[in-house]
Formats: structure tokens, C-alpha cells, sequence
């Protein structure tokens, strides 16, 4: 399952496209392992320390939920002395987990 947050900070780390050629890796099986991120901080704000400290909050409340299932470790960083918070994903989806959106439907409405 997935969780939708919107946080605003600022940039202090990213990893994004375009992918120049020497980040791509000579073995293709290594494609999988490509990602892209970005780091985010509110430089002290008490309004990014909140969010990221409700966000630590709603992962603890997962956690107990789900305990005995493999739920990703999660904590915020430090970055400069400031929380920070980071994002990222892979570029490219494994075939053994392609299956789960095999079955999704999508329909546009004009």
C-alpha cells in the first residue's frame, strides 16, 4: 500500500533524471538497482520539524499495525544539524512485483 504525504522544505540532496551514461550500470542486470531521490529540510522551520516528528508518529502507528510483516526501517536524517527527510524510488519495477499491476485499470473521462 502506499501513503500520500506533501511536505515543503528545501533541496538540500538530489538524484533525479536525466541519467547521464556513466550512471548507467555496463551489467544490465544492474538496471534494476537505478534510483532517483531528493532530500528535503526546513532548516529549523517548527513547521517541517512537526510534519517530519507526525510523520515518525504515522510510521510508529504502521509499525504496531503491522507487526510480524516486513514494513521498510524509517527515521529522519540529519542533515547540517537540521531534520531532513528523504524520498526515492526505483526507476524500473522487478518482474516478480509487475503482477500487482498487471490487473490495474485506468479510465479517462472527458
Amino acid at each position: 500500500e502506499e501513503l500520500v504525504l506533501n511536505m515543503q522544505g528545501f533541496l538540500v540532496q538530489t538524484n533525479l533524471p536525466p541519467l547521464w551514461r556513466n550512471q548507467i550500470p555496463a551489467n544490465t542486470n544492474h538496471l534494476i538497482d537505478l534510483r532517483q531521490s531528493v532530500t528535503l529540510t526546513g532548516l529549523g522551520s517548527e513547521q517541517f520539524e512537526n510534519a517530519t516528528l507526525a510523520m515518525l508518529a504515522i510510521y510508529h502507528r504502521f509499525q504496531t499495525y503491522l507487526a510480524g510483516y516486513m514494513l521498510r526501517p524509517w527515521q529522519p536524517e540529519r542533515t547540517h544539524n537540521h531534520l531532513a527527510v528523504s524520498f526515492g524510488n526505483r526507476y524500473l519495477t522487478s518482474a516478480k512485483f509487475a503482477y500487482l499491476f498487471a490487473k490495474a485499470t485506468c479510465s479517462v473521462r472527458s
